[in-house]
């Protein structure tokens, strides 16, 4: 996934990744589709690094979208 963006063009994957690896934990901001919806939303996602029970480190993420309603 690494150079994928969201429609504006930023590369907020390859973002979280980095900041995740530097920062520990932190938002990121990017614009998305709603799957079952017309248009592209402004949406959040929460990072953090964590450490597996395997001893292997990992970004897990989760987003949701903002109630601002679609971007014009």
């Amino acid at each position: 996934m690494k150079g994928k963006t969201d429609v504006a063009g930023t590369p907020f994957r390859d973002q979280i990744v980095e900041r995740a690896l530097a920062e520990g934990t932190g938002w990121v901001d990017y614009i998305w589709m709603i799957p079952d919806r017309n248009g592209v939303y402004y949406k959040s996602a929460y990072f953090r690094l964590v450490e597996g029970s395997d001893s292997r480190t990992y970004v897990v993420a989760s987003g949701m979208y903002t109630p601002c309603g679609p971007v014009a």
